[in-house]
């Protein structure tokens, strides 16, 4: 605010009017509310395993948030690994003997329809390995989808939520 001020000096009828700057600050209740808001969203329901922010950090757009875990993704992909150690036993199995037959027929005491067979059954286990493989592949990515990530930069706000609790 200003404010004009008169001085009459002392011997003279001359008043010197000049503007100085008073501060006057008063209390005043506000809000404050932000211009766009966005909320982080996961892709899956599970539990909330971490969460890596607080209200009030800055983060920027595509940074990971927090993890959301799904049990049953779990359990499917611990016996996913384990079919996946079995199916390359059979497979490295099927390599011995594979090899052993090869060398049978090199030393001319296999059959054809021995080598045949072997490549056959080695062909066969290494399929199933690598569907196996394929299906822990798109399991990976339903466990990704599990990351909270942030939609855009900014500050947050709020975090609604706590580790440990389930979301859908």
């Amino acid at each position: 605010a200003h404010f004009l001020l008169g001085l009459a000096i002392a011997n003279s009828e001359e008043i010197k009017i000049m503007p100085i700057q008073i501060e006057d600050q008063k209390a005043v209740l506000a809000t404050v509310e932000p211009i766009h808001q966005f909320i982080a969203r996961a892709r899956i329901g599970g539990t909330i395993s971490s969460l890596l922010i607080k209200e009030g950090d800055t983060v920027r757009a595509g940074d990971e948030l927090g993890l959301i875990v799904d049990q049953k993704l779990a359990l499917q992909l611990k016996a996913l690994d384990e079919r996946i150690q079995s199916q390359e036993a059979q497979r490295n199995q099927a390599q011995i003997d594979f090899e052993r037959i090869s060398e049978l027929i090199r030393r001319g005491s296999g059959t054809q329809a021995q080598l045949d067979q072997a490549k056959t059954g080695l062909e066969v286990q290494e399929r199933g390995y690598n569907a196996l493989r394929n299906d822990k592949a798109v399991l990976m990515q339903q466990v990704n989808e599990g990351k909270i990530i942030s939609p855009a930069s900014g500050r947050v706000l709020a975090v609604p939520a706590v580790e440990g609790s389930v979301v859908m």
